[in-house]
């Protein structure tokens, strides 16, 4: 038996070299976790554990149990299968709910590059702070602020350790 955890360090191509797109997909029920137990046996590899050797459907059906169509992969490999199958990318999928001018929009000027985090305007800065001032500084207090100012905990702390940090 091969260690699932050195298997998929082998090439992509060797990973799916198994594969015959020719045969059905087989619906028998269940879950991806069963047939993990499927394709572990078929490949004579161990079932992994934790999130990073994925069972990917080539066949782009979910529910398929075919391990013909089932191999080890990384969330790479199943990006690269979304894409293939005509998945849209990021950009793509900002254009369908925005509209291709506030895509390019964001896209341009939404993400602070050189911090990988957004960029506010002051605008916005002088806005959260007041928000922020008005927020009791106890337990919790972040889940609240992230709940008034609609952005997630993680942006709150980030805002507050680059905009507001006498408010920490």
């Amino acid at each position: 038996m091969i260690d699932v955890e050195q298997y998929i360090l082998s090439s992509r191509e060797d990973r799916r070299k198994h594969l015959d797109l020719s045969t059905p997909c087989d619906k028998r029920g269940g879950s991806s976790k069963e047939f993990r137990g499927l394709l572990a046996h078929y490949l004579d590899t161990s079932v992994p554990s934790g999130r990073k050797v994925l069972l990917c459907h080539a066949c782009h059906d979910g529910g398929c149990s075919n391990v013909k169509h089932l191999y080890w992969g990384t969330h790479k490999d199943n990006s690269i299968d979304y894409l293939e199958n005509g998945g849209d990318t990021f950009y793509e999928k900002m254009v369908k709910k925005y509209g291709k001018e506030e895509a390019h929009r964001i896209r341009r000027t939404g993400l602070d590059k050189s911090r990988g985090c957004t960029a506010y305007t002051q605008e916005q800065i002088t806005k959260y702070r007041e928000i922020l001032g008005k927020i009791e500084k106890k337990h919790g207090w972040i889940s609240k602020a992230a709940v008034e100012l609609g952005i997630s905990h993680t942006q709150v702390r980030r805002f507050c350790l680059k905009h507001a940090t006498d408010m920490l």
